[in-house]
């Protein structure tokens, strides 16, 4: 089911596990969603992860073939690390682990029907069994612990 876009809404756009990032920019920030179109690429899973630059931002996955290489590369999430602004990373990471989640849960584990995206809830749902699926957000902290100084 494809999202409904606010006008000036922005996009992470991701080609698998990999970040589709603009080779004419200095800094990534996500794709709005006329230049998303005007490229024509196609969504084929969509998920809305949140607020950027006070848009709704959506992350979408694609075809590679779809990627035109002299504009665009395809960059890790760990590439970007220190690269970006903090609150972008989040976004990226955010992103990343919920369409990896929306590509992994497309069966209920109860009952084995066809999920569908619940329509108030960023969740799962099976009809048949009423079974909600939550995604799993693994944030991550690095701590160093020193003696002293």
């Amino acid at each position: 089911m494809a999202l409904t876009m606010q006008k000036g809404a922005y996009r992470i756009v991701l080609c698998g596990t990999s970040l589709v990032v603009n080779t004419n920019e200095p800094k990534y920030s996500p794709i709005s969603e006329n230049s998303f179109k005007k490229q024509g690429w196609f969504a084929t899973s969509e998920v809305y992860v949140g607020i950027w630059k006070n848009k709704e931002c959506v992350a979408c996955d694609i075809e590679g073939s779809s990627i035109d290489l002299s504009e665009f590369q395809l960059a890790t999430l760990r590439s970007l690390l220190g690269h970006v602004e903090d609150s972008v990373f989040w976004l990226i990471g955010k992103a990343s682990q919920l369409l990896c989640w929306s590509r992994e849960h497309k069966f209920c584990g109860q009952c084995g029907r066809k999920l569908l995206s619940h329509n108030d809830e960023q969740a799962m749902h099976c009809a048949s069994c009423n079974t909600m699926i939550y995604p799993r957000i693994s944030p991550c902290i690095i701590v160093l612990v020193t003696r002293g100084e």
